[in-house]
């Protein structure tokens, strides 16, 4: 009901001009981060030979987080995702739960941390 309020409010136009600029602003941002991660993750590969250690695996996870994301926000304001509510569905869901992974792997590495130093002093 909300949705239908507001396209007939806004003559079929869920984002204003103002607001699409910002979302695309964001998308791109995201898009150059999922870069940085793919550049960490050369460079790990280079400098220590390819293994699957926390690093690698803790930037290609949160490379796909920003991937999808910035996708999501550059397909968002065009209506492209629109008329699939499982492609919208996805696009938004999956990046949160990549996103909590990350920081559950966080945590988890800390907790390690932690009680090896306790196990060693």
């Amino acid at each position: 009901a909300r949705v239908s309020y507001l396209m007939n409010r806004t003559n079929n136009q869920p984002f204003s001009h103002l607001v699409k600029i910002f979302i695309y602003i964001f998308g791109v941002i995201f898009l150059l981060l999922t870069g940085a991660c793919i550049v960490n993750i050369a460079i790990f590969i280079y400098t220590g030979g390819f293994s699957l250690n926390v690093k690698v695996v803790m930037f290609f996870v949160l490379g796909l987080f920003t991937f999808v994301r910035g996708l999501y926000l550059l397909l968002l304001p065009g209506g492209v995702i629109t008329n699939s509510p499982s492609a919208q569905y996805y696009l938004s869901e999956i990046p949160t739960f990549l996103f909590l992974s990350v920081y559950s792997t966080l945590i988890f590495c800390w907790a390690e941390i932690g009680a090896g130093r306790k196990f060693f002093s």
